[in-house]
């Protein structure tokens, strides 16, 4: 009996020592997200609630209060939509410190809405006045890109914005554009992993087989080495 109660209690400490490294070994990717938008003073942005939900370790930073975390201390930074540029342009035109977290980047990066129109803006394209709030589709092209995996060939996505990147940078690439009018959805830099994506990926049609979320899924995947972390794909996400 004791003999008996000897080998359970060994093998329960051989599978907690064995599971336990395991887990230790399985490092959760550390995101950083650049805030700027002052509406979240309260409540969360619905790329923050996103990340919480799949539960990946990040960090915010409040551009508009002047936050931002040591360059590069990161395994992927994501630029939230919003309102304020003023961490990134001065006087809405020159470059500063916000700017760097884009240009001297060693890690990949995703823009989303105004983040990607802070993006274009950086390398060269101007942003111009252009309206859309509403679902609309859009198309993947052919490219073989990371970000791409498992995202269907036709999507409803949300877009909701006033100014729109209305030309490609010339140093990108577009993945995803329009069905209707061939507009830029998603963009890519042609040698850094830098994204830009105008839609917002967290906010997706219920049961919608063409999930958006699916993009940023495959951010976060970039960003980790353990490439079973996060689920394939996730066709009922719905955050408002």
């Amino acid at each position: 009996m004791k003999k008996r109660i000897f080998l359970i209690l060994f093998f329960i400490f051989v599978a907690t020592v064995f599971f336990g490294a395991e887990k230790e070994n399985t490092k959760t990717p550390k995101i950083v997200l650049l805030l700027n938008d002052h509406d979240y003073e309260v409540t969360r942005a619905s790329i923050e609630v996103a990340l919480a939900d799949l539960k990946v370790d990040y960090e915010v930073y409040k551009t508009y209060e002047g936050e931002f975390p040591p360059l590069n201390d990161y395994d992927g930074l994501i630029i939230s939509g919003g309102a304020y540029t003023d961490a990134y342009f001065k006087g809405g035109k020159e470059p500063i410190v916000g700017s760097r977290y884009i240009l001297e980047t060693e890690v990949p990066v995703l823009g989303i809405c105004m983040g990607s129109q802070i993006i274009a803006k950086l390398y060269g394209e101007d942003i111009k006045y252009a309206p859309v709030h509403e679902w609309v589709w859009a198309l993947k092209g052919d490219i073989d890109d990371p970000i791409l995996e498992n995202v269907p060939k036709r999507l409803d996505v949300w877009e909701n914005h006033d100014y729109s990147i209305t030309a490609l940078p010339e140093d990108f690439i577009n993945l995803i554009w329009g069905e209707r009018d061939n507009s830029l959805k998603l963009i890519k830099h042609k040698d850094k992993p830098i994204y830009g994506i105008v839609f917002h990926p967290t906010i997706t049609l219920n049961n919608m087989e063409t999930s958006a979320i699916q993009v940023l899924i495959n951010f976060l995947k970039m960003c980790s080495d353990e490439s079973n972390m996060y689920p394939e794909f996730v066709s009922d996400y719905k955050i408002f």
